[in-house]
């Protein structure tokens, strides 16, 4: 019920995960996605509009000041979901600079201007390698956290919210496994006593 009537900016919109979720929010709330792919973004938006909902884009970097200032300007969103975020560990531990610029500046970039206007609710979308956070990407992710958590203690409109393995979002661990199955290439596995933990992505919404 709270999520009815609302004006909604989904930073990270066009992503596999938060593409449902704006599906599901669009039905009954005014709702402007700002994501970085501008194709997926288009395509959400267009889709979205054919089916006759109230919805915005922008092709948008949230490491951009000016991007995310225009975006709370134009709109005036009363619900600020900040999930944009650079994911994968790999590559984050090969080019550090840009996890830490996306996943904690970008944030902060989201988080300091949503301070500036009367928003409802601020939802920060984390994830469960910051609870062992030796990795640049959970690192960063951590960083994030308690940024916002220390910025947003006692005001009530401050949600953190970790999220672990998806199924058939972009970057799956099951994508792998099943490229990997096809190929006829072995699984890999990192540890012998792994266990991976999985949701899909209605859950997940």
């Amino acid at each position: 019920h709270f999520m009815k009537n609302k004006r909604i900016v989904i930073f990270g919109g066009a992503g596999s995960i938060w593409s449902e979720l704006v599906r599901q929010l669009a039905l009954k709330n005014k709702i402007f996605i700002v994501d970085i792919d501008e194709t997926r973004t288009y395509d959400l938006r267009e889709e979205l509009r054919w089916k006759g909902h109230w919805v915005h884009s922008m092709t948008g970097d949230i490491r951009n000041t000016y991007h995310v200032y225009d975006v709370f300007s134009d709109f005036k969103p009363e619900i600020v979901i900040q999930a944009a975020a650079l994911k994968h560990v790999e590559p984050c531990e090969e080019y550090p600079d840009e996890a830490y610029n996306t996943n904690l500046t970008g944030t902060m970039n989201v988080y300091n201007e949503a301070r500036k206007w009367n928003i409802k609710k601020f939802i920060f979308i984390s994830t469960d390698k910051v609870t062992d956070d030796i990795s640049i990407m959970g690192n960063s992710k951590s960083a994030a956290e308690a940024f916002i958590r220390n910025r947003g203690r006692r005001n009530g409109k401050t949600v953190v919210v970790r999220f672990g393995n998806v199924m058939n979002s972009r970057g799956s661990v099951l994508e792998i496994w099943k490229r990997q199955f096809s190929n006829g290439e072995p699984l890999t596995i990192t540890h012998p006593d792994m266990e991976r933990y999985m949701m899909s992505i209605p859950q997940a919404c």
